[in-house]
């Protein structure tokens, strides 16, 4: 069981490895998974990244299995303290996410990024798990130096994959338009749980060319497909989802939202807000959004292509980050279509794509 220690204190991340490739410099894709499905998830891309020439390491965040569990220290701020509390909390995160890379270059020897384009390191946070992602793009400058200096030369690309509008500094939705409006909720957490999950990995009728947020929960609608985790046996839901690490670490870090945190963090990194001018992206950035998600990341995607045109419009700095529909890709788009997943995930790796038009 492989894991990495990222501090001087013993603490752990445990992660998969399709390991190294017979070519000395392939590029290697780092998944930091997002609320409650930790990297097993990704378990059905593995098999095809040899295929497709591409090192893959999906890593656990803190609290899920393998990985070393938060202490009450750590997490108890997150729960009960202030904006200025969970910026500590997230600067903590970062510095184990940059060093965790780092041990992969380091130790693992994964090939870094030369002076063609070849080798290197490709970050891709799902959900969740791009405010993790963000917040280490924006501690850059405040890693170890020799943390630092490995990952200003080797971190490559990112990838932000089906991310909420929350994660990325967007207008909130239109009034009405709450999720849990459209759960079916039950009298125990398990009821509810199941409806929330059958909710996010469903499958939608977005009309993406109408792109009007508040017609959302209207125009979606059965697709025919099964939602991603009723479709699963009972034995893959307990090999992937973590019901104990989502109530202790990730439920009051979703307090995120209330502070503005992850706003705060996506406008520093990808819209150079409080940066030194002009501002210039830390690597390459792609958004990669499911065109049957549910609403929650569906309107971010469209809220982030208005939101770049309206930056152009005002003459503001506009951020060359394509953005990449999956048709038919949900939530789940990994699980369900995992090589229409990796054939994309690699090709926006190996740099800038034919994307949609916006």
């Amino acid at each position: 069981m492989p894991v990495a220690p990222v501090d001087e204190r013993g603490t752990k991340l445990f992660y998969t490895d399709t390991g190294s490739l017979p070519t000395p410099k392939y590029k290697t894709l780092v998944i930091v998974h997002g609320y409650s499905w930790h990297s097993a998830v990704f378990s059905r891309l593995v098999p095809l990244a040899p295929k497709h020439g591409i090192r893959l390491i999906c890593v656990n965040r803190r609290d899920f299995p393998g990985s070393t569990p938060y202490a009450p220290e750590e997490i108890d701020p997150v729960r009960t303290g202030d904006a200025q509390d969970y910026a500590k909390f997230m600067n903590a995160r970062a510095q184990e996410l940059g060093r965790f890379i780092h041990h992969l270059l380091e130790v693992e020897g994964i090939p870094g990024l030369d002076e063609k384009g070849q080798g290197g390191v490709s970050l891709l946070g799902w959900s969740l798990g791009n405010v993790f992602c963000l917040s280490l793009l924006d501690n850059l400058n405040n890693l170890p130096p020799n943390v630092a200096q490995s990952l200003a030369k080797n971190l490559d690309s990112y990838i932000m994959y089906d991310a909420p509008h929350w994660a990325l500094a967007l207008k909130d939705p239109p009034p009405g338009s709450d999720y849990r409006s459209a759960l079916k909720e039950g009298k125990t957490q398990e009821d509810f749980i199941r409806a929330l999950n059958s909710f996010l990995s469903g499958y939608y009728h977005n009309e993406k060319p109408i792109r009007d947020p508040s017609k959302l929960l209207i125009l979606s609608g059965n697709t025919g497909r099964i939602a991603t985790s009723d479709n699963m046996s009972p034995e893959e839901l307990k090999a992937c989802f973590d019901i104990e690490a989502q109530n202790r670490s990730d439920v009051p870090i979703l307090r995120g939202i209330r502070f503005d945190a992850f706003n705060r963090i996506a406008r520093k990194v990808l819209f150079g807000e409080g940066k030194a001018q002009p501002y210039k992206l830390p690597c390459r950035i792609y958004g990669l959004w499911g065109e049957q998600s549910c609403w929650i990341t569906v309107f971010a995607g469209w809220s982030f292509t208005e939101h770049l045109r309206e930056r152009k419009e005002r003459g503001e700095y506009v951020p060359p980050i394509p953005v990449v529909w999956m048709k038919n890709g949900n939530h789940f788009a990994h699980w369900d279509e995992p090589e229409d997943f990796m054939k994309i995930s690699v090709g926006l790796m190996h740099g800038p794509p034919l994307v949609n038009k916006l």
